[in-house]
């Protein structure tokens, strides 16, 4: 699927929140945010799901929740493109709970995995081979921080 709008090249959300369980967004696109999926002013939540091979120009290459939280529960976002947050990108607080992050990458922006301006709390999951090669934070840019407990980084 590659979108012919900007956002959301999976699934775009204006104004709502965004649940998906047991569900799966693979080799989408977006012009600009969101090649998985995208919430303009809604939190998103990911349970049992995964978001891989997503791409996106700028933000979130599987994710993007500009103005919400993000909460990931036992996914996988995985192989994902984006300049800000090949994986996901957030403008609020993310947490990420016995989940993997992997193989995303950000090649000419910030946040391999992770991109926010929010806190970033991880706990018993995996961050692992996330790239940005000519930016910052290849496993996760956070303009606050992050808290992990039992993760791995």
């Amino acid at each position: 699927c590659v979108a012919t709008v900007a956002v959301g090249g999976g699934i775009c959300i204006p104004d709502a929140s965004l649940t998906l369980i047991d569900s799966t967004l693979n080799n989408n696109a977006a012009t600009y945010a969101g090649g998985g999926a995208m919430s303009i002013g809604g939190n998103v939540t990911l349970i049992r799901s995964t978001l891989s091979g997503n791409t996106t120009s700028d933000f979130g290459g599987g994710l993007q929740a500009s103005l919400g939280t993000i909460t990931v529960d036992h996914s996988v976002v995985s192989d994902n493109s984006a300049r800000y947050g090949g994986g996901i990108s957030g403008g609020r607080n993310i947490s990420i709970t016995q989940s993997e992050i992997s193989g995303n990458s950000a090649p000419n922006g910030q946040g391999g995995g992770i991109f926010t301006q929010g806190i970033v709390t991880l706990t018993d999951s995996t961050l692992n081979g996330n790239s940005a090669p000519n930016g910052w934070g290849g496993g996760h840019r956070s303009t606050r921080h992050h808290a992990p407990a039992k993760c791995e980084l």
